[in-house]
């Protein structure tokens, strides 16, 4: 699946796989800790979702998991989200789409 990008929803929302396990969504958690160097600041989990929410370059962003859209990146502002949290979204989903990708290229 490639990488996509959403913003029919008054803000951009980065789509990095839309049909995955929670094994991925951890994975792209680790990535994100490992190459972003970011730290988790809110972590909201259930059976079926996840919202963990953490700040780049001073704009709040929060990586979804659920079991039936996979998972995704938006600005944790919402529809209040600026240009610059939007463009920040897509250029770290964009990243993050091909960490994920890497290990699955060439097999």
């Amino acid at each position: 699946m490639p990488f996509l990008i959403k913003d029919n929803k008054g803000f951009v929302e980065a789509i990095i796989d839309p049909s995955c396990g929670i094994e991925k969504f951890f994975m792209a958690t680790e990535i994100l800790e490992n190459e972003f160097e970011i730290s988790y600041i809110e972590k909201n989990d259930s059976l079926d979702t996840s919202y963990w929410d953490f700040e780049f370059n001073d704009s709040r962003i929060t990586i979804h998991y659920n079991i039936y859209t996979g998972i995704s990146l938006f600005s944790s502002k919402f529809h209040a989200a600026s240009t610059f949290d939007n463009e920040l979204v897509a250029m770290i989903g964009q990243q993050l789409y091909d960490s994920l990708e890497k290990p699955f290229k060439g097999s």
